[in-house]
């Protein structure tokens, strides 16, 4: 039982990571896209609406990431 606790947690994280970098490419994207842009009125909204999703995916990201950390530890399925 604890393998497969174990599996599912490695499995969440891994997944999230891919989720995180999917995400990621978005936001850089739409950044990109205004800065490519900058002639025309309203270029900084892209800029700000990936910068800003780009932090908040991060963080959110870190925060699960140390939420799995803080499980697998206290079921001691981690050794840190």
């Amino acid at each position: 039982m604890r393998s497969l606790r174990k599996l599912a947690l490695w499995t969440l994280a891994i997944l999230s990571g891919i989720a995180t970098l999917y995400l990621g490419i978005m936001c850089v994207t739409s950044m990109l896209i205004g800065f490519r842009q900058v002639q025309t009125t309203g270029f900084w909204v892209p800029i700000l609406a990936g910068s800003l999703s780009l932090v908040a995916l991060l963080f959110l990201f870190l925060r699960i990431i140390r939420f799995i950390q803080a499980r697998m530890k206290q079921e001691e399925l981690i050794n840190i």
